[in-house]
């Protein structure tokens, strides 16, 4: 994926890229923590669902759909 997003990205642009997707990468992985170790059930579910929404969202936009 990360390839793919690479090939359409203008040079000029690489860096904020790059930027967006470290934090991209560091928000998911707060989500999955969260889902996994949180001991309040609720934000649990919260972060969870979160989480596939922006899988969804992320795969929607690239896919087309």
């Amino acid at each position: 994926m990360q390839e793919l997003l690479a090939a359409v990205i203008a040079p000029e642009e690489a860096e904020a890229y790059e930027e967006l997707r470290l934090a991209g990468h560091v928000a998911q992985s707060e989500l999955l923590a969260l889902s996994r170790f949180s001991f309040d059930q609720g934000e649990a579910d919260r972060a969870r669902q979160l989480a596939q929404d922006s899988i969804r969202h992320c795969r929607a936009m690239l896919l087309g759909a």
